[in-house]
């Protein structure tokens, strides 16, 4: 019983070091070989830490156990009974296969303890397996599994392992981040009110003080663009000022990092302000985002390919590579709530912040 509330003791502390999960399982082994004790059930939990690398997701401790296990001996007269600990680290790769469906596969090592001294003694072992996981909300899922241990000093005392249990996700435990007030648009009209006399002859014929301007206008999708109208200064008037960049979100598809043809219309004319003689110290922020569908690792990497896709499309138009920033929230700063189609379509975005 002492080893029971160690093990468990120890996935707690690992389920709260950090972005991370824990499981209740419950399950069977089935011994490939006559030569060995009984099948059996187990009752096992795990805490899984995620990772944040290219090859791994999750590093995962667990531990199983076992009562009345029947030694199953080429001589039945041996025939005795043990409870059976097992304790093992697993190293993890998810795959996000449809919206709400994870597939992985792991390997890892452990050790297989007797309760009492059978002739099958304690040994080590490793262990390779795949297993599904579906979530039910942000946090909840199930997940099923099968695995095969091979034993070290025994390569013909192989077991099949199957489980099925349930899974919380720590996803609160992540590093808080202070959210980001993003601007209203602002109506065209309102906008222009603003400029300036000698900078609204940028838009009347009847004035012949032209200069350099940016005009704020909505796209067919509702994003906020900037158009850029230059012309030919003929009068002293070349020191007008020019009109502030305004925030803008570029949205995605679902489980997409692709930009849209009119985003990318959206995209030159920003870079065509930043490289205008008003603008050329401006530096931008990209922030990627998601919605909170699926895992939070994957989306994670999503929300920063979405960022570095914005990165580079700045600057194929011609905009310096280090005045821009890429940086992947995940789904930390939502600006809808995730339980609507609508919201989620707003949360799949990438801010662009000008500094």
């Amino acid at each position: 019983m002492k080893k029971v509330v160690l093990g468990v003791a120890a996935s707690m502390v690992l389920a709260y070091a950090g972005s991370s999960e824990i499981s209740v399982v419950v399950g069977g082994v089935e011994p490939i070989h006559s030569y060995r004790y009984n099948g059996h059930t187990t009752y096992g939990i795990r805490a899984g830490l995620g990772l944040e690398t290219a090859l791994i997701d999750q590093i995962e401790l667990g531990y199983d156990y076992s009562s009345g296990v029947e030694y199953r001996p080429k001589d039945s007269s041996l025939k005795d009974e043990s409870a059976l600990h097992r304790a093992y680290l697993n190293i993890i790769k998810e795959l996000e296969v449809v919206k709400s469906l994870k597939l992985y596969a792991l390997g890892g090592i452990g050790y297989e303890m007797l309760q009492k001294d059978l002739p099958q003694r304690s040994r080590g072992f490793g262990q390779y397996g795949v297993g599904l996981k579906f979530y039910f909300t942000d946090n909840i899922a199930i997940r099923g599994e099968v695995r095969q241990g091979i034993e070290f000093s025994s390569p013909n005392r192989d077991n099949v392992f199957y489980s099925l249990g349930f899974v919380y996700s720590f996803g609160s435990k992540r590093q808080e981040t202070t959210p980001i007030a993003v601007q209203d648009p602002v109506p065209t009209a309102e906008v222009q009110e603003e400029i300036p006399p000698q900078e609204q002859s940028i838009v009347s014929d009847e004035v012949e003080q032209p200069t350099l301007a940016a005009i704020v206008a909505e796209d067919a999708q509702g994003n906020i663009v900037i158009v850029e109208d230059i012309k030919e200064d003929t009068t002293e008037n070349v020191n007008a000022e020019v009109t502030p960049l305004i925030q803008q979100n570029i949205n995605f598809d679902f489980d997409s990092a692709q930009i849209k043809d009119n985003t990318k219309i959206t995209l030159q004319s920003i870079a065509n302000n930043l490289q205008s003689e008003g603008y050329l110290n401006v530096k931008v922020l990209v922030k990627g985002h998601t919605d909170a569908t699926g895992g939070k690792f994957y989306n994670l990497k999503l929300s920063q390919i979405r960022a570095n896709a914005v990165k580079k499309e700045l600057a194929d138009n011609g905009v310096a590579k280090d005045r821009v920033t890429a940086k992947g929230y995940g789904e930390l700063e939502p600006i809808e709530p995730n339980s609507t189609k609508e919201g989620r379509a707003a949360n799949r975005r990438a801010e662009i912040i000008f500094e």
